[in-house]
């Protein structure tokens, strides 16, 4: 297998990763029967967030600024 083909696998899997949890987690919210509104309120998340979470579209949310500093800034 080519190195560009291992690539492209990797990606594929990644994307039908997310898709997955996406549809767990809208799943487990409409079997308790809540809304997306109901949880953005509960969780304190914006819906489209949530949204996006859903729809295993993981690329589109932000980046928490805290957990992505620089070791030469961290004390």
């Amino acid at each position: 297998m080519k190195q560009s083909e291992l690539a492209l696998s990797f990606e594929d899997n990644m994307q039908a990763s997310a898709v997955a949890i996406g549809v767990l987690l809208r799943k487990a919210r409409l079997d308790a029967k809540l809304s997306i509104a109901d949880i953005s309120h509960a969780l304190r998340i914006p819906k489209d967030i949530l949204k996006n979470l859903e729809a295993g579209r993981f690329d589109t949310l932000p980046v928490c600024r805290r957990h992505v500093q620089s070791p030469l800034r961290r004390k």
